[in-house]
């Protein structure tokens, strides 16, 4: 953190920071002058209970507020803090979450962040604590094996998949490891984003790598750019670690599985998932968890429970093929298909294309209901003002931006908007619907008491 003095000497003191009418850089003074006076008043506001981290680029504390503290009623009795120093784009992805947060976007499986204030090099985030054993304790003292998988593999795969599309731009956590995953009463947490990135498209590849090995996909050791995949990779490696209680080896494959002692149908989730060649893993998180939700599904018991020798006697069985050509399992490959397809980019590329079209088609109709109402045909010019409004306005106006809401294609808008997420398209149809059916209605019974018809 810069000091006082440093600070001076930057803004006041230096030939730099004096302009060409010899007038000091003032404004630029007092914005670091501010920044720091509030990095100060937080830090003063804290005592630290225990030292977690401490390393050339970051230093991680458990913190409790001081006796003569001005703590905010919405931090807890207990936070994490974290300075990372480094190059300008360390702990980005802190600020991302912040960001994400700060617009009411709350992701499930990831911390609050309660502050994150930058300071030249430095960093400083204040956020939540999170009570409760790292998944690596867990799965010591509960036991590996398909009951520790369901604890955690849907909720890690919803919480990552949500990483990558949910914010501005997809996070990357790169260290996704059991001792990165904390128990929690709320359900699994991923916690340390100190080397998380940001994708950005044009990077070839990444310039540092401090992942642990055997959790780190290729990739990360300077075969190419880390992305969504790259996480996906750390998955499969956990889901190893989960049904064995070993960490994985360096090279996942179906026979390092199955000689592990692990069931065939896992075997080859896990061996995609770990494949050396990004494009050969699954598409995304979601579509991991379909299938390891499917090998659950396949292996579960009719009590719903399943120990793990149990599990490792079972065999796996290969779908069988459909006697009809359009049978439900053809139905079932397309939707697969379908599913893949929408998380590609070109469907994001797609998407875009169909919401101009949308919105266009949209403006164009109320453009023409507006001119209805102020320049009438013959058959409304009878009509008076106020009915004509409620007739294209309200009632027809209102239909056209309905269903312009239910055709947009909503997935980043509801990024930045999260009300306008979209839950179940068949249900919103439906209400689409009704609302159309009630507004013709009041609008016909407005005309009927009026004398109109």
């Amino acid at each position: 953190m810069e000091t006082l003095q440093d600070i001076r000497q930057k803004y006041l003191e230096t030939p730099d920071s004096i302009s060409d009418d010899g007038e000091h850089s003032s404004e630029a003074f007092d914005a670091a002058l501010d920044s720091f006076l509030d990095v100060a008043s937080h830090a003063d506001s804290w005592n630290v209970e225990q030292l977690l981290k401490r390393s050339a680029y970051e230093t991680t504390e458990i913190v409790v507020p001081s006796p003569e503290g001005h703590g905010t009623a919405s931090v807890p009795a207990r936070a994490i803090r974290k300075r990372i120093d480094g190059t300008p784009n360390a702990g980005a992805a802190y600020e991302a979450l912040w960001r994400v947060q700060q617009r009411g976007v709350r992701i499930e499986g990831t911390p609050q962040i309660f502050e994150c204030v930058r300071t030249g090099k430095t960093l400083h985030v204040l956020m939540e604590y999170i009570e409760g054993p790292s998944l690596e304790e867990y799965v010591a003292s509960a036991g590996p094996g398909v009951d520790a998988l369901r604890k955690v593999a849907l909720s890690l795969c919803r919480t990552v998949h949500d990483l990558h599309t949910r914010l501005e731009a997809p996070l990357i956590h790169r260290d996704l490891k059991p001792s990165n995953i904390i128990m929690s009463e709320r359900g699994p947490v991923v916690i340390d984003y100190g080397i998380s990135r940001v994708w950005h498209q044009d990077a070839e590849s990444d310039t540092s790598c401090f992942a642990t090995r055997c959790y780190a996909p290729p990739e990360q050791f300077g075969f190419g750019q880390t992305d969504e995949r790259s996480d996906v990779y750390a998955l499969g490696k956990i889901f190893y670690f989960c049904l064995t209680g070993e960490h994985p080896p360096n090279v996942c494959t179906a026979k390092a599985c199955k000689e592990a002692g692990i069931d065939e149908g896992f075997a080859a989730v896990i061996a995609k998932t770990c494949s050396f060649n990004p494009t050969d893993r699954y598409a995304s998180a979601r579509a991991l968890a379909r299938a390891v939700e499917q090998c659950v599904e396949r292996l579960d018991s009719p009590d719903g429970k399943l120990s793990y020798e149990r599990v490792s006697s079972f065999k796996y069985e290969k779908p069988r093929k459909s006697r009809f050509p359009y049978g439900l399992t053809r139905l079932r490959g397309l939707h697969d298909h379908f599913a893949k397809f929408l998380e590609s980019k070109l469907s994001t590329y797609l998407g875009k294309l169909w919401n101009v079209i949308v919105l266009f088609a949209a403006g164009f109709l109320l453009s023409a209901c507006a001119y209805l109402v102020a320049c009438p045909n013959e058959r409304d010019a009878v009509l008076p003002v106020w009915f004509r409004f409620l007739e294209y306005i309200v009632m027809l106006g209102g239909i056209i931006v309905m269903f312009m809401l239910l055709l947009l294609d909503r997935r980043r808008i509801s990024v930045r908007f999260p009300l306008l997420v979209r839950r179940n398209i068949l249900l919103e149809a439906g209400v689409v619907f009704i609302a159309s059916f009630f507004l013709i209605i009041f609008v016909s019974l407005c005309g009927s008491l009026s004398g109109l018809h």
